[in-house]
């Protein structure tokens, strides 16, 4: 297990708002692959980006850093068949149980909205362009054969030992920070 990291937001309230924003645009629940590539994309994009402008800082010897690379704390994502698994988020969002429907969250999509914006605006505003602009307009499967191609998923899942193994969430912001924002 990972040692206990921080982040801006807690990671089960930030997948409530996607579901939640997800259902405002679409007007229908959704999908668990969809949650969990939204998650996990999320989570890559925004620790590449923080780790990027850290560098930027580094090496420009300027005084400041990023506070936060994480976007939620404590992220735990397994290789799982169809890509990277937020696992605590899953065991909340399966087939049977949705996360609008559970009980202790009962906050609206305006409330948690405000309430993210309050902790965070530039997080808050990257999630819902990022979100609303790219991956809600993708297909389930479509994010899925793309996070086949992260080498950090490769790694974990390519021996059948290793199935549902844990994927470090340093490697995957070193990958995001290399791979595809490393000018």
């Amino acid at each position: 297990m990972e040692k206990e990291v921080k982040g801006i937001f807690e990671k089960t309230e930030l997948a409530h708002y996607v579901s939640l924003l997800y259902e405002k645009e679409y007007n229908e629940k959704i999908s668990s692959i969809k949650l969990q590539k939204s998650i996990y994309f999320l989570f890559a994009y925004w620790a590449g980006f923080g780790k990027k402008l850290s560098e930027e800082i580094k090496e420009k010897k300027e005084k400041g850093k990023i506070n936060e690379i994480y976007l939620f704390k404590n992220p735990r994502f397994q290789a799982r068949q169809f890509g990277p698994v937020e696992i605590d988020i899953f065991s909340e969002y399966n087939e049977n149980i949705k996360l609008s429907d559970i009980e202790n969250i009962n906050e609206s999509i305006e409330d948690i909205s405000k309430k993210l914006k309050k902790i965070n605006s530039e997080a808050k505003n990257f999630v819902d362009s990022f979100l609303t602009k790219n991956i809600f307009k993708i297909s389930d499967f479509s994010l899925a054969i793309r996070s086949h191609k992260d080498l950090s998923w490769k790694k974990a899942w390519k021996t059948k030992e290793n199935k549902n193994k844990f994927i470090s969430s340093e490697k995957i912001v070193e990958e995001y920070f290399k791979k595809y924002l490393n000018d």
